[in-house]
């Protein structure tokens, strides 16, 4: 008997040593796009496509509270994306968002989720650091605008969604394709707030860590 108590020690620390680590993912991969509103005033910037790479950081819900089981366990994470405007009147941008991973389909080889993120973004160019701020030179297309009225202030709101396909190839390892819309404007609170509006797609990898925590699903009533 202390012979198959013993035997059973390890096992059990083994689960309990599971059970206290929270598994995380970092997520990483290029992208480019294009400018949805290029009709309205991108084209004058001759015919830019901006491009970049996101970062994240992940962490999966362990069905831990109502809300995570309601929603089937959604994948909540903090974002870090860098754009090049490929313009350098219009600059670069950086942004920094938590972002939520809504799951449509999941299976032994991958996962198909939404992605919704709201944050922040700061552009390093802007209409008031530009020499000539008249916005009759912005229609000049002789000559190529002369002035940036695309965004008004440094900070401005940065709104992204998309859909997220992950392609497992092993338990710590994943495929990432990302197919998204991004938004980023200061909501006319400076003047001129023109904006950048972009689809975009991307390849990448995901590594996980910790992937084989577990913890016991907590049985709500109702």
């Amino acid at each position: 008997a202390l012979v198959a108590f013993a035997g059973m020690l390890p096992a059990q620390n083994v689960s309990e040593e599971n059970t206290d680590k929270t598994p995380f993912s970092i997520k990483a991969y290029p992208f480019r796009g294009t400018y949805l509103d290029s009709g309205r005033h991108w084209d004058k910037f001759g015919g830019a496509h901006p491009a970049g790479v996101n970062l994240g950081i992940e962490f999966p819900s362990m069905q831990q509270r109502p809300w995570q089981q309601y929603l089937n366990n959604p994948t909540f994470g903090v974002g870090l994306t860098h754009m090049n405007f490929e313009n350098d009147m219009v600059g670069h941008m950086i942004a920094m968002y938590p972002y939520i991973m809504l799951p449509l389909i999941r299976c032994n080889f991958m996962e198909f989720n939404i992605k919704l993120a709201p944050g922040l973004g700061v552009v390093t160019e802007h209409w008031y650091t530009q020499e000539d701020q008249n916005p009759d030179h912005y229609g000049n297309y002789e000559n190529g605008p002369t002035t940036d009225p695309v965004f008004g202030c440094y900070v401005n709101a940065y709104l992204t969604a998309g859909a997220n396909l992950n392609i497992i190839l092993t338990r710590n390892v994943k495929i990432n394709a990302e197919f998204g819309y991004s938004h980023m404007s200061n909501g006319r609170t400076f003047m001129p707030n023109l904006g950048a509006n972009v689809i975009y797609g991307g390849l990448g990898l995901i590594t996980t860590f910790n992937a084989d925590a577990e913890k016991e699903p907590i049985q709500f009533p109702g």
